[in-house]
Order: C-alpha cells, then structure tokens, then sequence
C-alpha cells in the first residue's frame, strides 16, 4: 500500500494503546511519516478521522473494538464503494473480538496480516436508532442488541482484572438484578413477534468477549445474512439458572422459546425507551432499525 493512515488510541484498555503503538513501530520494518499517524483525543474522533482521509488505500486502527468501530463507521460514511479505503486493525483493546475474526490477533500476527494479508469483504450491521439528541446511525461489525445490556453495570475493571469472558458475565448478572423485561414489538422480513423480551440480538460474528462467548452460533460475517436471536422474558431465578449460564457456550439458542433465524432486517420498538448495544458499547435507545449491508467492508486478513 502506498498511501497508509494510522489511527491510533493511546488511553485504549487503560494506556495499552500507546503501548501497541511502540511495540509495531519497534517490531515493524514499515516506514511510517509522522503525517500519515493520527491519535485520538475524545470520543468518536476516530470516525472523524477516518470520514475524512482523503487519498488514503489503507486505514490502520489501533485499539479496541470500540476504536475500530469508530474507524469502519467513518470508512463507510463515502458513499461510493469504489474510494473507500480498506481497514487493517494492530489489537489493543481488552477482548479485540473484530480482530480476532480477521487473523490480527495477537499483536505479532497482525503485523504479519497488515504486511501480507490478503482482502477479504466483510459484511455489517447498519444500525438506526435514537439518541438523546436526535437520530443516529453507525455500523457494527459484531452484533447489535435492544432491550437487556450488561455495560449498564460494567467497569473497565472487570475485563482488565477479570479477563473478558468473567467480567462480562459479572456485569450480567448484577445488571440482571435491576432489569425489569419490556413489552417489545419486533418485525423482521414480513414477520413479527410482540411480547416480554429480555432482549433482541441481530448478530453478524459467532464469538464476543475475547471469542469466550458464542453469542450467535454458527454466524458468519461473509454470508450474507443477518442472525436474529429473540430471548424471551423469564423470571430472575430462571434467567440467571437456564439462560445466562448458557451463553458462553452458546446453548442458550436451545433454551424454550429463544428463537434464532436469519433475516436481512430488524425493526425493534417497546413499551418505553430501551438501550441499544452495539459491538460492545452503548449507543443509543428504541426505537431502532438494524439492516445487513452484505460485502461492503474490506478488511486485510489473515
């Protein structure tokens, strides 16, 4: 690649970030112009600075899921296919589940993807929703969720301390304690489902939480297809005894009443105001539209 930027989150997962950052200029036999390197500052600048690179093939971000996230949203912001820069990723994040599904895991493996990995298209989640200020709309490369999330209850600590698949299923669990299940009005593909939900996931990858958690099994992010799963409301004992223990390994999808297809559109409204989760952050609330966009990111990979 000729033409190269790097976006790079120095504070991501506590300072790592930085640290990356040294260890591939110090490992790489890549050249790189100070000019050709960008460090965010505050949140969604990575976007900013990936919607806005001009003459650039390649856009390299450097830090978590949520860095990442930002720079595919801002990549896909150019409308036209064809002057879209395509995406590398060197891991700084705690669980680096998007790394991880392209062959850019761990730190070494990266820097052998990005200096000889080949193009692969990716498919994602555009998602809509609403904000506190008005309509919003990103990308997720992993899943998007409405209704139940964790990172109500989450601390950085938890995944620093705890590894990302225990700290997410703590916050889970205290997150559960304080949920109360809403009527949820979910249409997809000219069907639809009205009742108590716990939570509407449409998932585009199989593993999250640092690939310890198989939230949509079976899911790929090249076939073309959105995955639906719905989880019914149930008591708290029964949650915490039938389904939460399951979803790590992925058996939840066989609990009774969890339903799980595909579909290439998801329309999600409820009762009241409901959270919307996107690859790992909050984003937004209910009422809210997820669509696939089938092979429209392109992303060096292993």
């Amino acid at each position: 690649m000729n033409k190269v930027l790097y976006i790079v989150n120095p504070t991501s997962n506590g300072g790592m970030g930085i640290k990356v950052w040294k260890r591939f200029i110090a490992l790489s036999s890549t050249t790189v112009s100070s000019k050709d390197v960008h460090f965010t500052t505050h949140s969604n600048h990575a976007r900013e600075l990936a919607q806005t690179a001009k003459g650039y093939e390649l856009v390299v971000a450097v830090g978590g899921d949520g860095t990442v996230g930002e720079v595919i949203s801002g990549i896909m912001a150019n409308n036209n296919p064809e002057n879209r820069p395509a995406l590398a990723v060197l891991p700084a994040g705690t669980g680096n589940d998007i790394a991880r599904h392209v062959g850019a895991f761990p730190l070494q493996q990266a820097i052998s993807t990005l200096q000889g990995g080949e193009h692969k298209t990716y498919d994602l989640i555009g998602i809509e929703c609403r904000g506190d200020d008005g309509p919003l709309h990103r990308y997720a490369f992993l899943y998007a969720t409405a209704g139940f999330s964790a990172l109500v209850k989450f601390k950085p600590w938890m995944k620093r301390y705890l590894g990302p698949a225990i700290g997410t299923y703590l916050s889970m669990i205290l997150a559960l304690l304080d949920f109360r299940p809403p009527k949820m009005t979910v249409s997809w593909d000219g069907d639809s489902y009205t009742g108590p939900l716990w939570m509407a996931i449409a998932a585009n990858a199989e593993s999250v939480a640092g690939g310890s958690i198989r939230l949509a099994p079976g899911s790929k992010t090249d076939d073309g297809k959105l995955d639906l799963l719905l989880i019914p409301a149930k008591s708290k004992p029964a949650m915490l005894a039938t389904v939460l223990p399951k979803i790590p390994t992925g058996r939840h999808i066989d609990v009774a009443g969890v339903q799980y297809f595909q579909c290439n559109t998801m329309n999600v409204d409820a009762d009241r105001p409901m959270l919307v989760e996107v690859d790992g952050d909050v984003f937004g609330y209910t009422p809210a539209l997820f669509s696939l966009y089938p092979k429209v990111l392109n992303i060096l990979s292993a």
